[in-house]
């Protein structure tokens, strides 16, 4: 079962573990993909891959609860 993420620029919450892999299957919504895309256009990643794997080191490193906090 995946676990349920929420992650702070797209707090809704997601239903795999991985952006990038649920890019890679094809499992993105069209409101997932347009965060993604407004990634690449604000020139926060190079394309879409890049725009998940930078998503998926934040829900790594950033703990939802101390960035909630401002630990």
């Amino acid at each position: 079962m995946p676990i349920s993420i929420s992650h702070m620029s797209h707090p809704e919450h997601l239903e795999f573990k991985s952006w990038h892999r649920a890019l890679l299957e094809n499992r993105l919504s069209p409101d997932q993909l347009n965060v993604l895309d407004a990634m690449v256009q604000d020139g926060d990643a190079d394309d879409r891959e890049a725009a998940a794997k930078m998503l998926d080191w934040q829900d790594y490193v950033i703990s939802p609860d101390e960035h909630m906090y401002g630990f």
